[in-house]
């Protein structure tokens, strides 16, 4: 999709994802004005995805991200992996 598409600017997230990615994805959006590429949307989607693994002790390392388009329809991408800085667990407060 080409830039300047806009995509709907509302998201919804529960739980720790609601205290801690909401307001990532509202200031993004807010950002690009609401329009975006696809890729652009999928990008921000995938920050907050690693932000929610980095705050998750128990959460796996492996995600998949599923999208629904006008023109495509539905559609889940290949399995993707969170290759993040995990030596800032050590400075975490009781982590083993």
């Amino acid at each position: 999709m080409q830039r300047g598409v806009a995509y709907e600017t509302k998201s919804v997230a529960t739980g720790l994802g609601a205290m801690l990615l909401n307001q990532m994805i509202e200031s993004d959006v807010r950002a690009r004005e609401g329009k975006m590429s696809r890729d652009e949307a999928l990008g921000i989607l995938r920050r907050s995805i690693e932000l929610a693994i980095y705050h998750d002790c128990v959460a796996d390392f492996e995600y998949n991200l599923a999208t629904i388009d006008k023109e495509k329809g539905a559609g889940v991408l290949p399995p993707e992996k969170i290759i993040g800085n995990w030596e800032l667990a050590e400075s975490n407060c009781q982590y083993e």
